[in-house]
């Protein structure tokens, strides 16, 4: 998903339609790393529940 927003960031127009709605580029990257960590966090506890 980083990989995925940061060639979206390249795009100028893309850039400028985010912050138009408000968003900002660090609150973006920092809302999809949250939800990758958190993304890992709960299938790291589902494979140690399943061992």
């Amino acid at each position: 998903m980083v990989l995925y927003l940061r060639k979206q960031f390249e795009k100028r127009d893309a850039v400028f339609f985010y912050i138009n709605l408000g968003l900002t580029r660090r609150g973006m990257m920092t809302a999809v790393l949250a939800a990758d960590f958190l993304a890992l966090a709960i299938l790291l506890v589902i494979v140690m529940l399943v061992q």
